[in-house]
């Protein structure tokens, strides 16, 4: 995960590989494939979805970044703390 809280830009430039075993596929996703969205330039990587029923696996590539998050939800007003 990126903590940096950089553009995605510096995600697309930085190398990040995300591999995937699942279903006797190995799937590779690479950062600088992701399109660029003027929408989001702060966010997070949505790599892809996948389901899972009974022993049947789908992986669907989303390769988008998303908007960065929002405190709003579930819990309003408590936003995620940074550990060390």
């Amino acid at each position: 995960h990126n903590y940096s809280f950089d553009e995605n830009e510096s995600l697309q430039n930085s190398g990040a590989v995300v591999q995937l075993e699942a279903g006797g596929s190995l799937w590779t996703f690479e950062a600088v494939d992701v399109p660029d969205n003027a929408d989001a330039d702060f966010g997070w990587w949505h790599v892809f979805d996948m389901t899972v029923a009974g022993s049947a696996i789908s992986v669907q590539p989303v390769m988008e970044f998303g908007a960065e998050p929002s405190d709003a939800g579930i819990y309003p007003g408590k936003k995620a703390a940074r550990t060390k």
